[in-house]
This record gives structure tokens, C-alpha cells and sequence, in this order.
């Protein structure tokens, strides 16, 4: 079997709650894993390691943006009202195509975390990273 090609980000997109979308705020998206890793040594195997819970984050690096309250809403007023909630979310790999094997979708429950108000200097975009808490396992959807 020959190799997929590989992916490329062009249009990923992150809803959550099915009404907030978040692709026009964010410039890069990680949906990753950390397994922990539990010691259990004893003298007669000192480096003895089993692989425990996995938790899994995500992350967007966004521009923070503020709306005008009537026709642009900005990335502050969608995200503080969820802050320290539970949402669904849905991560399209490509939201102009899909879902499908060669561009599935991933969905699940995280945390909304507190949202920074600002994080720049003089003259610069206030840039900064959102870690999100995934509650479960994310679910490949492929049709």
C-alpha cells in the first residue's frame, strides 16, 4: 500500500458548542496526546515503566479581537461567556472538504479555559496560546 500524502493545514476549523467557530482568530491548532508514564520499579527491574492515562489538549494560537457588539464578534466576547464550562467541539481538518478518511473531522468534549484579555507591547497584535482540557478520547469522523 502506497503512503498517504501528507497534511497540510489550509482551512482547519474549531467550533465549540456548534455555534462558535473559531478558524478567523486562530493561526495554529494542536489536538495532542500525553501519556503518563508510571513508575513501577523495584530493585530486581529499576527502569520499569507502564504506560498509564492518556489526556489529550488542545491548543490554538489566536489574535485576541474584540467585537463591535453588533455585526463582528470578537474572539473575547464568544469565548469569556463559556470560560471554566464544558462544551462539545468539532475539529474539521479542512472545513471546505469532508468529513472523509483523507479529511476526518474530530469531535469530543473540553474545557473552555479563562481567557487572557491582552498580552501584547507597543504597537504589536496581542497573541497568545489556548490550552484546552479535552475531557475524552477525541472520535474520528470519517463520513
Amino acid at each position: 500500500m502506497a503512503a498517504a500524502e501528507p497534511y497540510i493545514a489550509r482551512r482547519p476549523q474549531l467550533t465549540l458548542d456548534t455555534t462558535v467557530t473559531l478558524d478567523c482568530h486562530a493561526r495554529e491548532v494542536r489536538l495532542t496526546p500525553d501519556d503518563a508514564e508510571i513508575d513501577t520499579a523495584v530493585f530486581c527491574s529499576p527502569s520499569r515503566r507502564v504506560v498509564g492515562k492518556t489526556d489529550w489538549t488542545l491548543e490554538l494560537v489566536v489574535l485576541q479581537s474584540f467585537g463591535n457588539g453588533t455585526t463582528t464578534e470578537g474572539l473575547y466576547d464568544q469565548l469569556a461567556p463559556m470560560s471554566k464550562t464544558q462544551v462539545n467541539y468539532l475539529l474539521e481538518t479542512d472545513k471546505l472538504v469532508g468529513p472523509s478518511e483523507e479529511a476526518p473531522h474530530f469531535t469530543g468534549s473540553l474545557f473552555v479555559p479563562s481567557i487572557p484579555v491582552l498580552d501584547a507591547t507597543i504597537s504589536e497584535k496581542s497573541e497568545f496560546t489556548l490550552t484546552f482540557a479535552v475531557a475524552d478520547d477525541p472520535v474520528k469522523v470519517v463520513a
